[in-house]
């Protein structure tokens, strides 16, 4: 497959292709916590203005729409040049108080703030409490929305930037139609499970504003305590939701939480560009009794002028 990766200088406006002078690049997306990075390597002469723009596309793949935020250089003239997508920008703290807010709506707001680009926007129409996120990152003041959509309607989402949109949809609609198994591109995996950030007691307190009256609500599975011991979350809620909404609240943290949390982890000598954190496989590992779809939730890519390997880690729930 022929790669592109325009470049265009912010200063003088001027766009080179540099696949020509390119050893190798990394790309690499995380579902949650962290925008996508490309890293690339060249010789060259030139000069790079941090924050100019860089397009890599694979044939009529839109892969990757970024901004030039590091550079690192030699004396024999190799170049590394760092570039992460609009959600780096949302990696800086603000303070936004929402009001019966769709998890859209509140996206589109801090993304006008933080004059960013959006496309389309597909998630629950059910609207949270009124929320006060105080000195914390707009990129985390979106996920733990999506994570408190999640807990509310059961319904999760992903967030992530498509080719220099921002974009919001629910994993079933980026399925990849590649199967993950036995005979598959997949050449080894590493398999995990473990309840060490598992709960089978869930608390959550609620104080009245208005009356400081303070009631505690409990979830808990007797049955797992006896075998695990007791593994216990705590959260305060907040004061505007009432006793339905908590209780609601409650039965999916338990239902979340109360189970080991597995991480597998796939190695594949053969890459796939429709490979992307936040999309999601299905994947049939008969050794480990793993089998249905899972969420990618990181992909490294690695290429060069000979190879294209693949490293994938899936998301399975907690």
């Amino acid at each position: 497959m022929i790669y592109k990766l325009y470049f265009q200088n912010v200063l003088s406006g001027e766009v080179w292709d540099l696949a020509p002078v390119v050893k190798s690049f990394n790309l690499s997306s995380k579902r949650s916590g962290s925008p996508s990075k490309l890293e690339v390597e060249l010789l060259s002469t030139m000069d790079f203005p941090e924050g100019s723009m860089i397009a890599l596309t694979a044939g009529t793949h839109k892969l990757f729409y970024g901004y030039l935020f590091r550079i690192r250089r030699n004396k024999n003239g190799k170049h590394t040049l760092t570039f992460f997508d609009q959600k780096k920008y949302l990696l800086r703290k603000e303070t936004y108080v929402f009001q019966n807010s769709t998890l859209a709506s509140i996206i589109t707001s801090i993304a006008k703030d933080f004059e960013l680009k959006v496309g389309k926007l597909v998630g629950p129409s059910a609207k949270m409490p009124t929320m006060l996120k105080e000195e914390k990152t707009a990129l985390d003041i979106i996920e733990e929305s999506i994570d408190q959509m999640l807990v509310q309607t059961g319904e999760l989402t992903v967030f992530w930037d498509d080719y220099g949109e921002l974009r919001l949809d629910y994993p079933k609609n980026l399925a990849i139609l590649t199967i993950l198994g036995e005979g598959s591109i997949v050449t080894d995996f590493d398999y995990e499970r473990s309840i060490e950030d598992s709960a089978n007691v869930v608390k959550l307190l609620h104080e009245d504003g208005e009356s400081g009256k303070r009631t505690m609500y409990h979830y808990i599975d007797s049955n797992n305590i006896k075998k695990w011991g007791k593994l216990q979350y705590f959260k305060v809620v907040d004061e505007n939701l009432n006793a339905a909404q908590i209780n609601s609240m409650g039965q999916m943290l338990i239902k979340l939480k109360n189970k080991p949390k597995e991480t597998i982890k796939l190695s594949m000598s053969v890459g796939d560009f429709d490979f992307i954190a936040g999309r999601s496989a299905y994947v049939d590992l008969p050794e480990i009794k793993v089998k249905g779809w899972y969420l990618l939730e990181s992909v490294d890519h690695k290429v060069t002028a000979s190879s294209h390997t693949m490293e994938v880690e899936l998301w399975l729930g907690g």
